[in-house]
């Protein structure tokens, strides 16, 4: 396991966050999984490792799904708020999902903070959000 990876793990644990076990990819990223139920929304994100172990991509795809004729909406509302808020970004990917994600150089040494500090951030962010990406889909 890269280190970094056992320094997420290490700092989840300690704080008592269930998450599954760590997949080990082809290329050598690892990839971890941890699901929250917030005030607003229900989500899965996952951090992936890049194999050198100096960067992390965190996603969440399980975010909003869209009709294809809301599509207009959720797009603007994506554009709203990346322009609003740090940290993450918000995009529809080809499924019609509307996904959230943050990209990030880490320190082999403070990782485990780090990367936990941007999901929890990431959690806020999305749940902060969700009414808002609702009202524009469905007004």
């Amino acid at each position: 396991m890269l280190k970094v990876t056992q320094l997420f793990i290490d700092e989840l644990d300690k704080r008592e966050y269930s998450h599954r076990p760590v997949e080990q990819m082809k290329d050598g990223s690892e990839i971890v999984r941890l699901s929250f139920k917030l005030e607003n929304a229900k989500m899965t994100v996952i951090v992936v490792f890049d194999p050198n172990g100096r960067s992390v991509g965190i996603r969440c795809f399980d975010f909003i799904q869209i009709k294809e004729n809301q599509f207009p909406q959720a797009l603007m509302c994506c554009n709203t708020l990346n322009a609003k808020k740090r940290w993450v970004k918000f995009c529809i990917d080809d499924d019609m999902d509307i996904v959230v994600a943050d990209d990030a150089v880490i320190d082999e040494v403070t990782a485990g903070e780090e990367v936990l500090e941007l999901v929890m951030r990431m959690a806020a962010i999305i749940d902060d959000a969700y009414p808002v990406i609702n009202k524009a889909i469905w007004a």
